[in-house]
């Protein structure tokens, strides 16, 4: 860590920061930052010399991430400090427990007031996802603070990077954990963290998932994109009359078997496909009363945007070939750089371009672990639609 350093913005760039938003760019501040190493901590001026508030500095196109907004500049553990019990105390006060079987998001990047800093808690090991390079330099201080804030129920921290993803961990205890079983709304999944997937497994669906659970019974169920199965197995439990689930990753599937036999659910009428779905939906013949398309993200830049709505209009517009008239489709887009606005865009050209009459249920987002910031509508990357198909 390094710091404090002081910038100072150009004349009228303040307003972002006094609306709340996290996020400091190279564009709005007096010098360039290059000369200070990644990681500093940084006072934000206005162009008079005020404090405005403090963070980290980053080298790149957003400057300083911010954690402290107005005047009193605090030092940088006792800021992480303050926001990593504020993520915690939230989840209790929404009835999450951290215990040896929950699996929960703990703090969520700007939604909790740390830029770039993910943490996901499974049964006493925490995987910290670090998103900025600059919050190398923080690696130890989260570490310890961690341990401080969660106590004698957090048996491990694991590191990953996703800049260079997929990335080496960073293991401080010299032990490799393997599976471990979580429980979800009465299920039972096995995780490995850190490995795999997000963090090991989709916490973001955890209330989605239980609502195709409820609205499955008696209906054939395709799930796209399925991973180890959350939605199979909540369809399956929901009294589903058949399951489908495809994903491209021979493992995962493996791993989503095993989900069957744990949960009992092994005699159900169940197949399994590993496949690249963008060319296996358009030669499988079957359609269904339900489908979940809950593909990975496909962009990383604003660059990319516009790319990412098309392939997500024209994924779509397959997916509907598939679903029964009178059939519903759970749809998603986990591409933050894509608005729900431009998702429900795309999913209305989709709907055209298939001949289909597409009505909205409900809109879907991820459970009440993932918050994100009002200030801050970038952090809003999970969103979806339940849609009735005619």
């Amino acid at each position: 860590m390094f710091g404090p350093v002081k910038l100072h913005l150009k004349a009228g760039r303040e307003d972002s920061i006094l609306r709340g938003h996290p996020w400091v760019f190279s564009g709005s501040l007096a010098a360039h930052v290059d000369a200070f190493p990644e990681g500093a901590w940084a006072v934000v001026c206005d162009a008079q010399g005020r404090p405005l508030a403090s963070g980290y500095l980053c080298h790149g196109s957003i400057a300083v991430r911010l954690l402290v907004f107005g005047p009193t500049s605090s030092d940088p553990e006792t800021a992480i400090e303050e926001q990593v019990k504020k993520a915690l105390q939230l989840r209790l006060s929404l009835g999450f427990r951290l215990s040896a079987e929950s699996a929960v998001r703990l703090v969520n990047g700007e939604g909790d007031g740390l830029p770039g800093v993910i943490a996901d808690w499974y049964g006493g090991f925490l995987v910290v996802q670090l998103h900025v390079r600059a919050l190398r330099a923080y690696q130890e201080l989260l570490q310890k603070i961690f341990f401080r804030v969660l106590g004698e129920g957090l048996k491990k921290i694991l590191f990953r990077d996703t800049w260079n993803y997929p990335s080496a961990e960073t293991d401080f205890s010299n032990e490799k954990p393997t599976f471990l079983e979580i429980r979800e709304n009465g299920l039972r999944f096995t995780v490995k963290p850190g490995s795999g997937q997000k963090t090991g497994f989709y916490l973001d669906q955890r209330n989605n998932r239980l609502l195709c659970r409820q609205l499955a019974a008696g209906r054939r169920v395709l799930n796209l994109f399925s991973f180890t199965g959350g939605f199979t197995l909540n369809a399956l439990a929901g009294g589903a009359q058949e399951a489908v689930s495809v994903d491209s990753s021979g493992e995962a599937l493996s791993i989503l078997q095993n989900h069957l036999k744990i949960n009992n659910l092994e005699k159900k009428t169940h197949r399994a496909y590993c496949a690249d779905i963008f060319k296996w939906i358009a030669n499988f013949p079957e359609t269904f009363d339900v489908v979940i398309c809950d593909p990975p993200s496909l962009a990383r830049s604003a660059q990319a945007r516009h790319t990412a709505i098309q392939a997500y209009k024209r994924l779509n517009e397959q997916v509907l070939q598939k679903v029964e008239p009178g059939g519903l489709l759970f749809t998603f887009s986990c591409t933050a750089v894509v608005s729900v606005e431009h998702f429900e865009g795309a999913l209305r050209a989709a709907a055209i371009s298939a001949g289909r009459r597409v009505y909205i249920l409900k809109q879907l987002d991820p459970d009440l672990d993932h918050p994100w910031a009002m200030a801050h509508p970038e952090g809003r990357y999970l969103k979806g639609f339940l849609l009735h198909v005619e």
